[in-house]
């Protein structure tokens, strides 16, 4: 019963460890685009620095993605249906 049970309980110990960085992710992205506007004020920022449209909308989108304007333009070619 033992050798069934450790590693349940080992497995159990995991997933809860799992779920509680998921939770802090999950509030973390919550309180950047929902409380602190962060895609919002970059694209607005952007507009302010007479940057286009397009320029804004790839600022709000590094905002939220963390990656680089070249990044995001490989992953544009590279996977499309990715891309949005």
């Amino acid at each position: 019963i033992v050798d069934i049970l450790s590693p349940l309980d080992d497995k159990i110990e995991l997933n809860t460890q799992i779920n509680q960085t998921l939770e802090q992710i999950a509030q973390a992205l919550f309180k950047s685009w929902f409380v602190d506007f962060d895609p919002v004020r970059a694209k607005v920022q952007a507009l302010s620095e007479g940057m286009s449209l397009e320029q804004a909308e790839l600022a709000a989108m590094q905002t939220i993605s963390g990656k680089t304007p070249e990044e995001l333009t490989a992953l544009s070619q590279t996977q499309p249906d990715r891309y949005a």
